[in-house]
């Protein structure tokens, strides 16, 4: 009897092992394809045309090789996201120093406006 359960639980362990690696996949192309629909569905994509060089475009297809990025598109979209970022940030920055400007001199001591400002930062 005890001969025959090892091969048995050696070819359950090998199936579990076929099975967790074809749910993996699965997995993998469930996420794939769900940031992919979300992708598509929620930012319509606006069809360009440009030139670029020939040092310029051998440059983006060793970033795109280099599995740096998936696409042309997706390297061209990347700078012009972060340029964006950049430039909400600084907006945010210059209303902020205007409010300081525009509320005046405070009285309050450089304990109380940071400990102030951890308080704001708490709440969001």
């Amino acid at each position: 009897m005890k001969s025959f359960i090892w091969p048995m639980i050696f070819l359950l362990r090998e199936l579990l092992a076929e099975i967790l690696t074809k749910l993996q996949t699965i997995w993998i192309v469930y996420t794939f394809l769900t940031v992919y629909i979300y992708t598509k569905t929620t930012y319509k994509m606006a069809r360009q045309t440009i030139s670029v060089n020939e040092p310029n475009d051998r440059w983006m297809k060793q970033k795109i090789e280099g599995n740096e990025y998936s696409s042309k598109s997706e390297l061209v979209n990347d700078p012009i996201r972060r340029q964006r970022e950049q430039e909400e940030e600084r907006l945010w920055l210059r209303k902020e120093l205007l409010k300081g400007e525009e509320s005046g001199l405070s009285n309050k001591s450089m304990a109380e406006i940071l400990e102030e400002a951890k308080r704001r930062a708490k709440r969001g």
